[in-house]
């Protein structure tokens, strides 16, 4: 089994252009989602502040509507950032599968989600690619990752 700093990885949950997220283990946090580097990303100095600098920023936003930033570092296994696990699945997946959702559920998600915007807002955060991918149901409350700063 992987380790990344303090986390023992198991599965891979997604792959996006430069950063890999799986599921991990951690002594006290428990179930959590690692999102590390692509390892041909790991050696450029931009792309690692870039994902330093999401960590610390998200870190500081306080919003159940917006992904939880546990850890973010650096390790043998290169840049890593440790987020609370959601147990759910991409907004956009549910459209695939659904299509059209209720107006009432469209109405309340969109509420939900720029009450997590203007959150990150507060703190000088903007998300740079808001999109149903990066949007997490976890149970009935949507949630925004992946803010890629």
């Amino acid at each position: 089994m992987r380790t990344v700093s303090q986390y023992r990885l198991r599965e891979l949950l997604g792959r996006g252009a430069s950063s890999e997220v799986y599921a991990a283990e951690h002594a006290s946090y428990g179930d959590v989602a690692v999102k590390l580097l692509r390892p041909e990303l790991a050696e450029d100095a931009a792309s690692v502040e870039a994902m330093v600098e999401e960590g610390a920023r998200v870190r500081a936003i306080d919003h159940p509507n917006v992904v939880r930033v546990l850890d973010v570092g650096l390790d043998a296994a290169g840049c890593y950032l440790v987020m609370e696990r959601v147990h759910g699945e991409p907004l956009a997946a549910r459209l695939r599968r659904e299509g059209r959702l209720p107006e009432a559920e469209v109405r309340r998600i969109g509420a939900e989600l720029a009450e997590g915007v203007a959150a990150a807002h507060a703190r000088g955060i903007i998300h740079r690619d808001l999109k149903p991918a990066n949007v997490m149901l976890d149970g009935a409350r949507p949630k925004i990752v992946d803010f890629g700063i």
